[in-house]
């Protein structure tokens, strides 16, 4: 009986964990899929800039470059501007895909997309799927 009960037990407690288990794996499936998707909005709308602005985003962010020094190599250019023009086309972007695809319109604060995407920005290395 003693063994019964503690098969029963340990029964109980596996069907515990691996529903735990999955419940953690479709989490963290999301998690990553709608990340990836992101990801992909905002490479795309990256890829559509011209290819001076994607240089000058790609030595701003992934090669962490100050604004001066990108001055010094483009002084043809505004790089301020560029990169504030690029950080609200690509905030553009991402509310507008939130609307197609979701049906989501947010009323959000400009500072806080512009500071999520250049989180995103500086964190991925996106100058190789550029």
């Amino acid at each position: 009986e003693e063994l019964i009960a503690i098969d029963n037990e340990l029964q109980i407690i596996f069907k515990e964990k691996i529903a735990r288990w999955q419940t953690e794996y479709i989490k963290f499936w999301l998690r990553n899929y709608y990340e990836n998707t992101l990801r992909e909005v905002l490479v795309n709308g990256l890829k559509q800039l011209e290819s001076v602005h994607q240089e000058i985003i790609q030595r701003r962010y992934c090669q962490k470059m100050s604004e001066s020094a990108i001055i010094n190599l483009y002084p043809e250019y505004s790089v301020s501007r560029i990169i504030a023009e690029t950080n609200e086309r690509l905030k553009d972007i991402l509310l507008r895909w939130l609307k197609i695809n979701f049906g989501i319109i947010l009323q959000v604060d400009n500072c806080q997309v512009i500071e999520i995407i250049e989180n995103w920005l500086l964190r991925e290395l996106i100058y190789l799927e550029i």
